[in-house]
């Protein structure tokens, strides 16, 4: 068991190893390997359905939302029929919305919005109240099955949404009239796990992409608010707490700071719909923090200190530029997290959070497979860049052995 002092050395190593890993992933050598092996099994290379906190997620990805992009054209779902494109700006991002018949109590696909070219996020609605049940065609339940929501909303996915997403919010009305189920989301971070960024009124893709981080940010805030709740009430460290709520004090800079310049970009950023976090486990915390933390709130990072080197709007600039250190500083803690719960957990505890690293790193790739052209604005990469600073992170954050990584690549 390692004494507090040893823990904080041990933040400071992450910082210093999470600082050459991101270093390096701006490296074109670097963007090689997608390899690497773990306990003798090979590293998984395939696509997973892993939801993370985003693809849950910012503690701060910081910047890294709405960079999706891969086209598609979306169809509509059962007696749905399309009723015209609202807010167009240059093309991207737009919605399509879609009629939904209200003599059928079953899911519909109500909407579909698109950024850069992708399906980000679609709505469906059925116009009564839902019993919880899975899928519009039923069925029995299996263990093995996706969540209600999440069943819901993978039944009825648009063409060109990213497969393998797992984010989902369920809305029953007050009156109980209808269920709306909130789907999709671009980017990565740490908001809490179901959280859906809302698609904003923006002039274009630029302005949206800043609105989609501005509510991953908020959202943030809660994440790291419930992680403090968890950590009480499993007996964690003093020092570790202190950290979560000093990052939870980032998050509400962040998101007034990404506000603003969305605001700027003349986007109306919506209010950030929070979903209930449920208190976890030590094993369900464990591996939360290792979708949310250690692998999208790490990228989060790369991505934010990239936008701090090469946006090109001087006040993004300066904005990720701060961001961008408090980011790397919040990673360091996922990391330092992941120690200190890896301690706690058994050896099929440990096994399984290695195994949700590793999907969480295949659904990552799945996402940027579909990335668009970035943004010179913001300092955002194209999906050919992406993919490499994903690549030559990948082995360190599929085995969780960044120093062995970080020597590799020296």
């Amino acid at each position: 068991m390692l004494t507090h002092c040893a823990m904080r050395t041990r933040r400071t190593t992450y910082v210093r190893l999470l600082s050459l890993l991101i270093a390096g992933a701006s490296a074109p050598s670097l963007a090689t390997g997608c390899g690497g092996k773990e306990d003798g099994s090979s590293s998984s290379g395939s696509s997973g359905t892993s939801g993370s906190s985003g693809t849950s997620g910012t503690s701060g990805t910081s910047g890294t939302s709405g960079t999706s992009g891969t086209s598609g054209t979306s169809g509509t779902s059962g007696t749905s029929g399309t009723s015209g494109v609202v807010s167009t700006g240059c093309g991207s991002p737009s919605t399509i919305t879609s009629t939904v018949n209200a003599s059928l109590c079953e899911p519909q696909l109500k909407s579909k919005t698109t950024c850069g070219g992708s399906v980000c996020n679609w709505n469906v609605e059925q116009p009564c109240a839902s019993d919880g049940g899975g899928a519009p065609d039923g069925g029995d339940a299996d263990a093995s099955a996706d969540p209600p929501c999440v069943a819901v909303c993978n039944a009825l996915r648009p063409a060109g949404a990213p497969a393998g997403n797992t984010f989902c919010q369920m809305i029953i009305d007050d009156a109980g009239a209808k269920t709306t189920y909130s789907c999709g989301g671009c980017g990565v971070g740490r908001p809490p796990r179901g959280f859906v960024a809302q698609a904003a009124d923006a002039p274009d893709a630029d302005a949206e992409r800043l609105a989609q981080m501005a509510q991953l940010e908020a959202a943030s805030v809660e994440a790291f608010h419930a992680l403090h709740t968890d950590l009480v009430r499993l007996g964690a460290p003093s020092h570790l707490r202190r950290a979560v709520l000093r990052a939870a004090e980032d998050e509400v800079r962040h998101a007034g700071a990404t506000r603003r310049q969305a605001e700027r970009f003349g986007a109306h950023v919506p209010s950030a719909v929070m979903p209930a976090v449920k208190p976890r486990s030590l094993e369900e915390l464990a591996i939360d923090n290792a979708l949310e933390g250690c692998v999208n709130e790490t990228f989060g990072a790369a991505l934010a200190a990239r936008q701090a080197e090469h946006a090109t709007d001087p006040q993004v600039r300066r904005m990720m530029s701060v961001i961008a250190k408090e980011e790397l500083g919040h990673a360091a803690l996922s990391w330092q997290l992941a120690a200190w719960l890896d301690d706690r957990l058994d050896a099929g505890g440990r096994r399984r959070v290695r195994e949700a690293r590793r999907h969480a790193v295949s659904a990552l790739v799945e996402e940027l497979a579909s990335e668009g052209s970035g943004s010179a604005r913001l300092g955002l990469p194209d999906a050919a860049t992406a993919r490499a600073m994903l690549a030559s992170m990948r082995v360190g954050l599929e085995t969780g052995d960044l120093e062995a990584r970080v020597a590799q690549a020296a």
